[in-house]
Parts: structure tokens; C-alpha cells; sequence
């Protein structure tokens, strides 16, 4: 079988885009990061890395624009 997938980057150890957000109850001004990557509902499967808890956004969920 044969699979593609596409990242945004997802290559170690600099990967992802950086980003700030909030915590709910935590002062705002407590500055908090992270690092995203996109990637599409094919690319867990290409690398077969399996999903320990959680899906996948279905396209209904994407044309609602929320995650249930």
C-alpha cells in the first residue's frame, strides 16, 4: 500500500509554529507557548502512528468549524 500525507513541518527538533495562548484562572499577562504543526487526516496513518486517545476532525466537523 502505498500513502502520502502533508505537514507543515513536522520535522524535529524546530518543528512546528510558535504561539502564545491563555489558560482560563491564570493571570493573562503569565506568558504561555507552544509549538503547532498542521498536518492532514492522512498523516498518522502514512507514519503509522497510532491514536492512543482522541479522532480525527471528520468534514462535518470542519464545515461547522468545532471539535466535539
Amino acid at each position: 500500500m502505498t500513502m502520502a500525507a502533508i505537514s507543515s513541518n513536522a520535522t524535529p527538533p524546530a518543528n512546528g509554529f510558535p504561539a502564545k495562548f491563555e489558560i482560563v484562572g491564570k493571570p493573562s499577562n503569565a506568558e504561555q507557548k507552544m509549538r503547532f504543526n498542521l498536518v492532514s487526516r492522512e498523516y498518522f496513518p502514512a507514519l503509522r502512528i497510532p491514536f492512543v486517545a482522541g479522532r480525527v476532525w471528520d468534514h462535518d466537523d470542519e464545515h461547522r468549524g468545532e471539535c466535539r
